[in-house]
């Protein structure tokens, strides 16, 4: 990594100066870990975080309801809790937990924080993610609530704290959250276990293997009244065949109650395969939702395979959510009738890890995207308007129907269009899409509505081309493969390939503009707009460091700086394109690791280490 900070460049348009200045800008991290969760044993808890010059450290924060040492809850050590701690011997508890315990004798003492320091981003082997992560061992204490924080420092620069809690209103989007998780190791958090069948029996049925009900939702009202009925805790069974998802039975949704934040989950019966007990309709869908639109659902292996438009919508907005957890979500092949549709709603509260989600209209938005497929979409792959972390996501058929476009939607691979807000604190690494001709890449452009910007981003390992190569037929498509609209603030671009156009790589397809429309609504044609008289610099400290525009990596990544632009950009003679923007040559690359540049009129540092 190179710290090279340039003297100021004069911006000959407007006479005012900029610099690349990283020591002003923090981390961009996030918590590697769904939030809310049970957990036992040795728990492997991380943070990825990137920082426009490295990081240091990252310093979490344990902290524990309760008291200490009181392993049967009654708010005092004594005698019993000494007899649960031998009954556990062996099973992470040992000879200092005895010490502890004894020095805490006859005392109600709250648990005192616990830090632990991280200096190097390794192998996690939970997620199999490169994290500053540590081994939260839940045996040696009691089961309680868990929550842990973080910050996290960058080699320059103010530090982040991720702390918050996830559903806290003061702050509706979850961009710097803490996690809370529940450790029971020994069933302090209750649990139940029921088992539904397409087979089953709502009235007579007990919920048991043998005896199994039918309904989703009257499984889990059973032995339950109106209007606190506790389901955090709850598994539901899937028993083979094919089910549909029941009616509330008369049960206001916000009827089912999960207090303590914990989820209930939606698995195959153990010894039944995912394929075997697909879920495939819902009695009860609408496009604004109609399965528990309030609760925190977990869907662990679970199949879903239907012809239905909004089969799991819901459970996506505050107080609620989704967890798609090893499922495979596969909508209408719609190949032959074109005739797309959601099967999960895109937006709010949800978590992806270990997922495939094919054959819908659009993709979808996880707070937390890890080790996922999205294949057959027909429209944006990857919405991103309230993604966090997006780790090691694949992005396969997209597009299938080609040039017809059913829905008249915009096909891109990622999506950051038109928000009033500032998006921020966002990580996206090990990102690959390659297709030919067929729809654009990136398209983030929030500057488009007042108030929407990027701020705080790290695009690591992002490579994406809609013009092929890497093994797939090359083509020259009209389509953009990157579009940046301002305003934007400490962003990372590093080990990137979006592969441009092959047949004129001056006329670049990768763009930083601001302003696509004047306020009188006529197309803004006057240049980057990266200058403004009351908000000062559009683009600040955006780096580009070792990203390339082909798939041999012979071309340095470099976007113009609008697409069309009728004015000259002025700079190094290798990096000079002329005004009507289809040049016959590309130039050697100019910049490298010991001469860096930052371009004058975009205000982005480009850098290479290799």
């Amino acid at each position: 990594m190179i710290a090279i900070l340039l003297p100021f460049v004069m911006m000959q348009s407007s006479g005012t100066d900029f610099q690349y200045t990283p020591e002003t800008e923090p981390p961009m991290a996030y918590f590697d870990v769904v939030p809310q969760q049970d957990v036992a044993g040795v728990f492997e808890l991380g943070v990825v975080a990137y920082h426009l010059e490295g990081i240091d450290r990252v310093e979490f924060t344990v902290n524990r309801e309760g008291y200490y040492c009181d392993w049967n809850h009654d708010d005092i050590v004594d005698g019993q809790d000494l007899g649960i701690l031998l009954e556990r011997w062996g099973q992470g508890v040992g000879g200092r937990d005895i010490t502890r315990l004894l020095g805490a004798w006859g005392q109600s003492l709250p648990w005192a924080s616990e830090v632990i320091t991280v200096n190097e981003m390794t192998l996690n082997p939970r997620t199999g993610e490169m994290e500053y992560w540590f081994p939260l061992d839940t045996r040696s204490h009691p089961d309680t609530k868990i929550t842990v924080s973080a910050e996290v420092f960058g080699t320059v620069g103010p530090s982040v704290v991720l702390d918050r809690d996830v559903y806290d209103e003061n702050y509706p989007l979850p961009q710097y959250s803490g996690v809370n998780l529940f450790s029971n190791n020994t069933g302090y958090w209750p649990t139940r276990e029921l088992y539904i069948s397409p087979d089953g029996d709502d009235v007579n049925g007990d919920g048991t293997r043998k005896n199994p009900y039918k309904g989703l939702h009257d499984a889990l009202r059973s032995g339950l009244q109106q209007p606190y009925a506790e389901i955090g805790g709850t598994t539901i069974y899937l028993l083979e065949g094919e089910h549909t998802i029941d009616a509330s039975g008369g049960w206001p949704l916000n009827s089912f109650r999960q207090s303590n934040g914990r989820y209930f989950t939606i698995t195959p019966a153990p010894g039944v395969a995912s394929a075997d007990c697909k879920i495939v309709a819902n009695e009860n869908t609408s496009s604004g939702g109609g399965f528990l639109t309030k609760s925190l659902c977990r869907l662990k292996d679970v199949f879903v395979e239907t012809d239905q438009a909004n089969v799991l919508n819901g459970g996506t907005k505050r107080y609620g959510g989704r967890w798609y957890d090893g499922c495979i979500i596969k909508g209408h092949d719609y190949s032959e009738d074109f005739d797309t549709m959601f099967v999960t709603g895109k937006g709010g509260f949800q978590w992806w890890t270990d997922t495939v989600h094919t054959w819908t209209q659009e993709g979808t938005t996880g707070l937390i995207m890890r080790n996922c497929v999205l294949d057959s979409v027909a429209c944006d792959a990857l919405e991103l308007h309230f993604a966090q972390l997006l780790l090691s996501i694949e992005i396969t058929n997209h597009n299938p129907l080609g040039g017809i476009d059913p829905s008249a939607c915009h096909i891109d691979y990622m999506q950051y269009n038109g928000i009033d807000y500032i998006h921020q604190n966002v990580i996206l690494r090990d990102i690959y899409g390659n297709h030919t001709c067929r729809q654009q890449g990136v398209h983030g452009c929030p500057g488009e509505q007042n108030g929407g910007a990027i701020h705080n981003s790290a695009w690591v390992n992002v490579q994406l081309s809609n013009a092929g190569g890497n093994g797939i037929p090359e083509c020259s498509p009209t389509s953009l493969i990157w579009r940046w609209c301002g305003a934007a603030k400490n962003n990372l671009f590093k080990d990137c390939i979006l592969v441009q156009k092959q047949d004129n790589l001056p006329d670049r397809h990768s763009t930083f503009s601001f302003n696509k429309f004047n306020e009188d609504g006529t197309r803004n044609e006057e240049g980057p707009w990266t200058w403004s008289d009351e908000s000062g610099w559009r683009f600040q400290n955006i780096k580009i460091e070792d990203c390339f525009e082909d798939w041999d990596k012979t071309q340095p990544w470099f976007p113009s700086p609008t697409a069309g632009a009728s004015w000259s950009f002025y700079g190094p003679d290798e990096l000079m394109w002329n005004s009507n923007m289809n040049a016959n040559e590309v130039f050697e690359n100019p910049f490298g690791p010991d001469d860096p540049w930052l371009c004058p009129i975009t205000g982005v540092y480009f850098t290479q280490t290799e």
